[in-house]
């Protein structure tokens, strides 16, 4: 298996383009046993929509998780207006 396999793992695509999302900034959360939520990763996604390696095998644990996709900035970057600024 790849250096970069993760039990946890998302694929964005643009449903306006029927094309993967790249570069849209994610952040992974987990909440915290006083239920706030900690940021585990965050990074962009690649050129086929994904963003590999969130979490290696050993990191993963039962428990509640968020990703944050901050659609503003990826359609900004286009010069798309968008309805949500973001989705978790």
């Amino acid at each position: 298996m790849a250096s970069n396999y993760s039990p946890l793992t998302t694929h964005v695509l643009n449903t306006a383009t029927g094309k993967p999302a790249n570069d849209m900034q994610i952040m992974l959360h987990r909440m915290k046993p006083d239920s706030s939520w900690e940021i585990l990763r965050e990074g962009k996604t690649n050129e086929d929509g994904r963003l590999p390696g969130l979490l290696a095998k050993e990191e993963f644990s039962a428990g509640m998780y968020k990703m944050f996709f901050d659609t503003s900035s990826y359609f900004k970057e286009m010069n798309i207006s968008t309805f949500y600024p973001y989705v978790e």
